[in-house]
């Protein structure tokens, strides 16, 4: 029993790291070159960015040599010398040579004339200029599926689909231009994450449900079930003894911002930031049932109320956990593959779960999980005690004005 939780604790945190990160497989091309034919190099590894790179787009308009080498794992590397150009900033309509550069990759044929490619520029130690290859320019097919997604929202949304798109817009300024730059510079990333959250929540839910009663409902409720996430994610973080120096970009940011910067507070940020997106689908989605129960039935208590949200509510949880759960499994379907291959049979699960790579997935996903199902009672309850006050006072200001303009009317 014990070893079926472990594995299934290490699944839970096998996806979580699917779904938090988009981890996927990509090709990276490695090249090193001169500006020009005369002072081609051959190298077998790109060099180490330097401060002074930029980066600018060129297409390929002819290759010179290519060859191919397939090694002892059947992985093929292709070997390449090709002649770019230049297409924006400094570099656009100039002719760049690189030479030997080497492509390895799963899944992708060589470089083939006519790909825009994404290149760095920086000068070696003889101020001599360097070039190498970052990777495929995708920003055309990326626009594409950006205007199908705005359309589509649009199409089927209407005003309402408007909204969410301002909505979205407004979280991601928020994270960008507030959240981003203040933990950067030292504000506390829970702090600011908090805030940030609480900026992002109020804001969508006003913009896109306008200043009425549904929203202010909607905002208690998301408001009270982040505080809990909070909570139990400050407990099992603790308990769990969660640094959050568990991946290269722990260590590169380390090296940026300096060993006092706060890596186990950027964890339990992102732990909140991850959890804003489902309680407000959650809670709206509740709200507007115990709206819709008490519009169809002004003489059910809140009691009743509650009862039959809370059963839909419920049925709703489970949906989404299988939802996101299966959703997971397709994106992470390589990795889950690759720990159920042989040669990774001989670690115990439990040894694997103690590792804090999987510990913090572990806990990421389930105390947002927990939010997630505290937030259906908490806001069934509120909707269910608040709507029908907010129905009966409408009711009888309606009939007070009624009254008022009837009594007008026959005193003229």
């Amino acid at each position: 029993m014990k070893k079926t939780f472990s594995v299934l604790m290490i699944t839970v945190a096998l996806l979580g790291m699917l779904g938090a990160t988009g981890l996927g497989f990509s090709a990276r091309a490695q090249t090193q070159t001169d500006q020009n034919a005369t002072q081609q190099t051959s190298t077998n590894q790109a060099a180490a960015p330097a401060p002074q790179e930029d980066f600018f787009k060129a297409r390929i308009v002819h290759i010179t040599n290519q060859s191919k080498q397939v090694g002892d794992d059947g992985i093929t590397t292709y070997i390449q010398s090709y002649q770019l150009l230049g297409l924006d900033k400094n570099w656009q309509n100039k002719e760049i040579t690189i030479s030997n550069s080497e492509f390895n990759t799963i899944g992708l044929d060589a470089f083939k004339v006519g790909d825009v490619l994404l290149v760095a520029h920086t000068l070696d130690d003889q101020g001599q200029d360097q070039f190498y290859v970052v990777d495929y320019v995708r920003e055309s097919a990326l626009y594409i599926l950006g205007f199908l997604f705005i359309g589509l929202v649009i199409l089927i949304g209407r005003i309402k689909g408007v909204k969410a798109l301002i909505s979205l817009g407004v979280s991601f300024l928020v994270i960008l231009w507030f959240i981003l730059p203040q933990i950067v510079h030292g504000a506390d990333p829970v702090l600011i994450s908090v805030i940030g959250a609480i900026i992002i929540t109020v804001l969508s839910l006003y913009i896109t449900y306008g200043f009425k009663y549904f929203t202010h409902v909607g905002a208690i409720s998301i408001g009270i079930s982040l505080v809990f996430t909070l909570v139990i994610t400050e407990i099992f973080t603790v308990w769990t003894k969660l640094t959050g120096n568990v991946d290269e970009q722990a260590t590169n940011l380390l090296q940026l911002l300096g060993t006092n910067f706060n890596l186990k507070g950027v964890l339990l940020a992102s732990f909140i930031i991850g959890a804003i997106g489902v309680l407000n689908d959650v809670v709206i989605n509740q709200i507007s049932l115990i709206e819709e129960l008490h519009r169809a039935d002004q003489t059910m208590s809140w009691r009743k109320l509650f009862q039959r949200g809370l059963k839909v509510g419920v049925d709703h949880i489970s949906a989404i956990v299988n939802t996101l759960f299966l959703a997971y499994v397709g994106a992470s379907l390589p990795l889950l593959l690759l720990f159920s291959a042989d040669q990774f049979s001989k670690y115990d699960p439990s040894t694997i779960m103690n590792l804090e790579i999987i510990t913090t997935e572990i806990v990421r996903t389930l105390t947002g999980s927990l939010g997630l199902i505290v937030a259906v009672p908490i806001s069934t309850f509120i909707a269910a005690v608040f709507i029908p006050k907010y129905f009966q006072k409408h009711q009888e200001m309606l009939k007070q004005k009624s009254s008022s303009h009837s009594h007008a009317h026959h005193a003229n």
